[in-house]
């Protein structure tokens, strides 16, 4: 039988088989900064959240950690009134 081994001393099968699982792991961390990426780029609708223009006693938008003045959020999409209220509200501080 023929030798085939390369001059580090491993066996063509060897190689390959690194091969194969670099190539999974480079697929793997692909898939999870992709859907990492997805994560942070989606933001929820507003009728998922039920979101209100209105506040709902205390709780209002302008005082959650999630607002960002004058009308937008962090995770909710669309245009959001300082006023108004969703069930992921989280108090600012």
């Amino acid at each position: 039988m023929e030798d085939t081994s390369n001059k580090a001393g491993n066996t063509r099968r060897e190689v390959l088989k690194f091969g194969a699982y670099a190539l999974g792991a480079l697929g793997a961390v692909g898939l999870v900064a992709g859907s990492a990426e997805a994560q942070v780029a989606k933001k929820a609708a507003q009728s998922a959240v039920g979101y209100q223009g209105s506040p709902n006693g205390d709780k209002q938008c302008g005082k959650c950690q999630h607002f960002q003045a004058p009308s937008s959020c962090r995770v909710v999409d669309g245009t959001v009134s300082a006023n108004g209220y969703c069930k992921i509200f989280s108090k600012k501080g």
